[in-house]
Protein backbone atom coordinates (compact mmCIF):
# COMPACT_ATOMS: atom_id res chain seq x y z
CA UNK A 1 0.00 0.00 0.00
CA UNK A 2 1.26 3.14 -0.61
CA UNK A 3 0.64 6.88 -0.37
CA UNK A 4 0.83 8.87 -3.80
CA UNK A 5 1.29 12.58 -4.44
CA UNK A 6 -1.24 14.66 -6.33
CA UNK A 7 1.05 15.11 -8.84
CA UNK A 8 2.15 11.75 -9.32
CA UNK A 9 5.31 11.29 -6.95
CA UNK A 10 5.42 8.09 -4.12
CA UNK A 11 7.68 9.38 -1.60
CA UNK A 12 9.74 6.23 -0.42
CA UNK A 13 8.36 6.72 3.31
CA UNK A 14 4.79 6.56 1.96
CA UNK A 15 5.58 3.27 1.10
CA UNK A 16 4.45 0.07 3.40
CA UNK A 17 5.24 -3.06 3.12
CA UNK A 18 4.55 -5.23 6.08
CA UNK A 19 0.77 -5.83 8.16
CA UNK A 20 0.32 -3.60 11.14
CA UNK A 21 0.11 -0.08 11.99
CA UNK A 22 2.36 2.47 10.29
CA UNK A 23 2.58 6.17 11.33
CA UNK A 24 2.73 9.08 9.57
CA UNK A 25 4.75 12.32 9.67
CA UNK A 26 3.74 15.72 7.47
CA UNK A 27 1.27 14.16 5.26
CA UNK A 28 -1.43 16.86 4.64
CA UNK A 29 -3.56 17.77 2.21
CA UNK A 30 -5.13 15.83 -0.90
CA UNK A 31 -3.38 12.35 -1.09
CA UNK A 32 -3.99 9.39 -3.89
CA UNK A 33 -4.35 5.67 -1.41
CA UNK A 34 -3.18 3.19 -3.62
CA UNK A 35 -3.99 -0.44 -2.47
CA UNK A 36 -1.97 -2.60 -4.57
CA UNK A 37 -1.73 -5.48 -1.90
CA UNK A 38 -2.67 -9.55 -3.21
CA UNK A 39 -5.17 -11.80 -1.97
CA UNK A 40 -8.05 -9.41 -0.34
CA UNK A 41 -5.34 -7.42 1.87
CA UNK A 42 -6.53 -4.26 2.53
CA UNK A 43 -5.65 -1.54 4.77
CA UNK A 44 -7.50 1.46 7.00
CA UNK A 45 -6.48 4.91 7.80
CA UNK A 46 -6.67 6.32 11.43
CA UNK A 47 -7.06 9.38 13.25
CA UNK A 48 -4.78 8.28 16.07
CA UNK A 49 -1.37 6.84 15.98
CA UNK A 50 -0.35 3.09 16.25
CA UNK A 51 -3.51 2.58 14.74
CA UNK A 52 -6.25 4.08 16.76
CA UNK A 53 -9.69 5.39 15.44
CA UNK A 54 -9.66 3.70 12.69
CA UNK A 55 -11.83 3.45 9.40
CA UNK A 56 -13.90 0.26 8.15
CA UNK A 57 -11.12 -1.93 6.45
CA UNK A 58 -10.35 -0.86 2.51
CA UNK A 59 -9.77 -3.67 0.33
CA UNK A 60 -10.45 -2.71 -2.96
CA UNK A 61 -7.22 -2.52 -5.15
CA UNK A 62 -5.98 0.17 -7.26
CA UNK A 63 -6.38 3.93 -6.61
CA UNK A 64 -8.35 5.45 -4.53
CA UNK A 65 -9.99 9.57 -5.51
CA UNK A 66 -7.72 12.29 -3.57
CA UNK A 67 -8.33 11.80 0.16
CA UNK A 68 -7.54 14.57 2.66
CA UNK A 69 -5.03 13.43 4.77
CA UNK A 70 -4.58 16.44 7.15
CA UNK A 71 -6.49 14.63 10.08
CA UNK A 72 -5.31 10.84 9.90
CA UNK A 73 -2.07 9.96 11.46
CA UNK A 74 -1.89 6.26 10.93
CA UNK A 75 -2.50 3.72 8.18
CA UNK A 76 -3.10 -0.47 9.39
CA UNK A 77 -2.28 -2.99 6.62
CA UNK A 78 -4.60 -5.78 7.48
CA UNK A 79 -4.72 -9.53 5.59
Amino acid sequence: MCIRETNGNILSKNIFYSYGSHNLSNVTGDRVLVNNQTGGAGFQVCYGYNGVNCSVVMRGTGESAPYNMTPINSVVLVK
